[in-house]
C-alpha cells in the first residue's frame, strides 16, 4: 500500500492506491499540531480520499450499531463523585465522539483489555 504524507506519495510498503476526489468540508477550526497552529478559514471544495481494498465504512462503535451488550472489558474504574453518586468508566463508554469520560480500566497494567463482539467474522485494520 502506498502512502501520502505532505503531498509526497511513497511506495515503501508496496501496492497500488486509487485516489478519488469527493466533496470536502467547507470550513475548519484552527488546531495545534507539531507545535504549529493553523488559522480558522475555508477549505477547498475538493477532498482527496483513498480507496483501500476491502476497508469501507465503520463497524458501529460510534453510531451505536454495536450494542452496549457487545462491549466488554477486563475491568472498569468506578469513582465516587462529590455528591456521593458513583461515576463509572464502564466499557460502553469506549465509543468515539461521546460527551463525558471514556472507558478506563480499574488498574493500569498490561493485562487490561477491551473486547468488542462483532457478531460475525470481520477484517479489522488500523
Amino acid at each position: 500500500m502506498a502512502g501520502v504524507h505532505a503531498g509526497v506519495v511513497s511506495n515503501v510498503l508496496g501496492g497500488q492506491i486509487n485516489v478519488v476526489i469527493s466533496k470536502g468540508i467547507p470550513y475548519y477550526e484552527s488546531s495545534l499540531a507539531n507545535n504549529v497552529t493553523s488559522k480558522v478559514g475555508p477549505l477547498s471544495s475538493g477532498l482527496f480520499t483513498f480507496k483501500t481494498s476491502g476497508c469501507y465504512g465503520t463497524l458501529g462503535m460510534e453510531s451505536g450499531v454495536i450494542a452496549d451488550s457487545q462491549i466488554n472489558a477486563s475491568s472498569f474504574l468506578e469513582w465516587p463523585e462529590q455528591l456521593g453518586q458513583p461515576s463509572t468508566w464502564n466499557p460502553e463508554r469506549a465509543r468515539l465522539k461521546r460527551p463525558g469520560h471514556s472507558w478506563a480500566a480499574f488498574t493500569n497494567d498490561e493485562y487490561q483489555w477491551l473486547q468488542i463482539d462483532l457478531n460475525k467474522e470481520q477484517r479489522i485494520t488500523g
